[in-house]
This record gives structure tokens, C-alpha cells and sequence, in this order.
């Protein structure tokens, strides 16, 4: 027959076991607790790099609307000294 463990042997060695669960756990508790604060802090990023595409798309925008509205005062300007032109003409007349 084998012979027994001693009830003193095994408690010893299941509260060590315990005590390196336990080790364990505060381990992947902190290894948790850092992960959801770098996942915070990308999420954060991805947040200001999307904030900074939409200045970056609007003011292309806007560069686009200031390019045609250029245009479109070169031409008023040219029709403007068009007519100009034309009504010094007829009042030469």
C-alpha cells in the first residue's frame, strides 16, 4: 500500500500553489490594466490623426474654392474693363 501524504505537506504545498495563482493573477491584472491604457491612448491618437485628415480635406477644400474664386474675379475683372472700354467708346462717339 503507498504510504499517505501528510495532510500538513499537502496544505503546504496547495498554499503555495495559491500563492502563485495569486501572483499570477495580479500579474495579468496589471498586464490588463496597461493594455486597456494603451488601447485608450491609440484610440485617442486614431481620434486626433482623424481630426487631422479632416482639417487637411477642408482646407484643400478650401484652397479649391479660393483657386475658383479667383477665376472667377479674374473674369468679372475682365469683363469689367471690357464694358469700361466700351463705354469710353461711345461716349468718344
Amino acid at each position: 500500500m503507498p504510504e499517505k501524504i501528510p495532510d500538513f505537506i499537502l496544505l503546504k504545498e496547495s498554499r503555495k500553489e495559491v500563492g502563485q495563482l495569486k501572483a499570477e493573477i495580479d500579474h495579468l491584472t496589471a498586464e490588463n490594466k496597461r493594455i486597456l491604457g494603451e488601447n485608450t491612448r491609440l484610440v485617442q491618437m486614431g481620434k486626433l490623426e482623424a481630426s487631422e485628415f479632416k482639417k487637411e480635406e477642408r482646407y484643400r477644400e478650401l484652397r479649391k474654392q479660393i483657386t475658383s474664386r479667383n477665376k472667377t474675379i479674374s473674369n468679372l475683372r475682365t469683363t469689367n474693363s471690357e464694358i469700361i472700354t466700351k463705354l469710353v467708346a461711345e461716349k468718344q462717339t
